[in-house]
């Protein structure tokens, strides 16, 4: 997956037959990605990784990190569709194209289908381009998700607390993966998204109040997710953090940015835990002692 100054992600699928490239100055050339879209941000994207099939994007401007999904994408299948590429018609033409109002246009995909909007997190006061997130992703630990801003804060998110957390509706449901798929053009997703947007379209009129911070559930994709943990910087009011690496375990998290600074975080103050097994299928919150045999 890559992304850019463009505004756009573009996915590509590597050619399984590159033995004839091997020892001669002519590399394999790829000139349509599997899937490409401008519709997930608005600015600079400045950092993309993979979650499994599941994909985090973050862009100037928007203070705020993007977990989505492309429709029909699974790394687990064993065939890949032919890349979506314009027509001969259309490469050629030179007449002037026009693109109806309505249009899906600005996301292609060989998987026929558009991308899955999932859960939004926020990350306040990161304008600026070029600010990494990370993610922690090792058998038996919980996924934790960090990201750093302009003022000298990191921003920490446990993927594992959201996913046991459930919806954060009445009804307590508890999703069978991180998370509950939820179209972007649901009926649900649309009215978060005016509301979100500011829409004067209701009449109904909203109580004057604040909205408590929201940091469980993964039922509304337009719902910023507050972080779990927030760590400042002390004596530096306005130190941003570039990017994040962690230790193998999971123990040591490395933050660097601007003015030389290189910020060491440790997880666990009473030792690293126990890693749990293929057998441990719903991992506890708090770390525990492994059952005895």
């Amino acid at each position: 997956m890559s992304a850019g100054m463009d505004t756009k992600l573009n996915l590509w699928a590597v050619p399984d037959d590159l033995d004839k490239y091997k020892g001669t100055d002519k590399p394999a050339m790829i000139h349509y990605p599997h899937f490409s879209t401008t519709e997930v941000h608005t600015d600079f994207v400045d950092c993309v990784q993979w979650y499994h099939d599941v994909i985090f994007s973050h862009a100037a401007r928007e203070d705020k990190i993007i977990m989505w999904k492309i429709d029909g994408f699974s790394s687990d299948s064993a065939g890949v569709p032919d890349a979506p590429i314009p027509t001969s018609s259309a490469v050629t033409s030179r007449k002037p194209v026009t693109v109806p109002a309505n249009s899906t246009s600005g996301t292609r995909s060989a998987w026929a289908g558009r991308f899955q909007r999932l859960l939004q997190f926020d990350l306040p006061n990161a304008a600026q381009f070029y600010i990494r997130f990370s993610i922690f992703h090792e058998l038996g630990r919980h996924p934790i998700l960090v990201a750093g801003n302009e003022k000298s804060k990191a921003f920490f998110w446990d993927l594992q607390r959201l996913e046991n957390s459930g919806t954060g509706e009445d009804g307590g449901e508890k999703p069978h993966g991180l998370p509950r798929y939820v179209r972007e053009d649901s009926s649900s997703s649309i009215a978060s998204s005016a509301v979100s947007a500011g829409s004067g379209t209701t009449k109904a009129k909203r109580k004057k109040g604040k909205v408590p911070p929201r940091d469980h559930g993964v039922a509304d994709p337009f719902q910023l997710i507050k972080a779990h943990k927030i760590i400042e910087v002390p004596k530096y009011t306005a130190f941003p953090f570039r990017h994040f690496a962690w230790s193998q375990n999971g123990e040591w998290c490395v933050g660097v940015g601007d003015s030389g600074l290189i910020n060491i975080f440790h997880r666990w103050d009473q030792g690293v835990p126990p890693i749990y097994t293929d057998s441990d299928i719903k991992l506890p919150l708090r770390p525990q002692k492994p059952p005895i045999s």
